[in-house]
């Protein structure tokens, strides 16, 4: 209840919400100010009518002015709140959380449209030598530019997400699979040419690479989110354990 009060204040604004709750309480005061007067019998006089009036109006704006405030300020902090829970703080990517949600309903509006969807995963290679040898701060700086490199490549209806560490995820949805593979292969050109630059005397360019693995939905089939993951992830390890920086498609055994 309160919350749809509060989201009746932002979709009106305050300042016609407080004439609104003050109007109201005028009305309901010269009411109820009338009603006493009928029940004990005595006669309606107008100066009481218009002290009924004058005393909301007067009050009530001061009174439903912070309220109103305090709830709509308290709406912007929730929704910063869910913002920032949906997206990954380092990389600018979509949470885990986030990703897999909205990776649930793709796949189910996919299978109710038969739109191609598939499940891209990720993962950085050698990463945990990069942070033994450079450290963690350029480590992230590395998943940093990872990020920006595949946000610079997807199209805006493509969603990436972090699923933990150097692993990410990505949900193409309405291509074909010959575009997918394209996209991914120009992906992979793209953070071989990027790079990373440490700070300090010796300063030095780091470059890193990726392996990937497809999954492509069945649209006949009723796996979830999960079962493409793992199909995708066992796809990526085979990109891993055969020379790393390619991309390996799932097949079925």
């Amino acid at each position: 209840m309160t919350t749809m009060f509060r989201k009746s204040i932002i979709r009106i604004g305050r300042a016609p919400s407080v004439f609104i709750a003050t109007t109201l309480a005028t009305v309901s005061s010269v009411l109820f100010t009338y009603a006493v007067m009928m029940f004990k019998g005595i006669e309606v006089s107008e100066i009481a009518l218009t002290l009924s009036i004058l005393a909301p109006l007067t009050i009530a704006p001061f009174l439903f002015w912070p309220l109103f405030s305090a709830l709509v300020k308290i709406h912007h902090l929730e929704m910063e709140m869910r913002k920032l829970a949906m997206i990954d703080a380092l990389t600018g990517v979509m949470s885990r959380r986030a990703f897999l949600d909205h990776a649930e309903r793709s796949i189910s509006l996919a299978r109710r449209s038969q739109i191609e969807l598939a499940l891209v995963y990720i993962d950085l290679d050698n990463f945990k030598t990069i942070n033994d040898v450079y450290g963690h701060a350029v480590g992230d700086e590395v998943l940093k530019c990872f990020a920006s490199v595949v946000r610079s490549v997807v199209r805006k209806s493509d969603v990436v997400g972090r699923l933990g560490g150097e692993e990410f995820a990505m949900i193409i949805y309405g291509a074909g699979k010959e575009s997918v593979r394209q996209l991914i292969e120009k992906m992979l050109v793209e953070i071989r040419n990027a790079s990373v630059t440490t700070s300090g005397e010796y300063a030095r360019e780091i470059h890193f690479t990726v392996s990937v693995g497809i999954a492509y939905l069945d649209l006949k089939d009723s796996k979830g989110v999960d079962q493409l993951i793992a199909q995708a992830d066992k796809a990526q390890y085979e990109a891993k354990h055969s020379g790393k920086d390619r991309v390996v498609i799932y097949q079925e055994a």
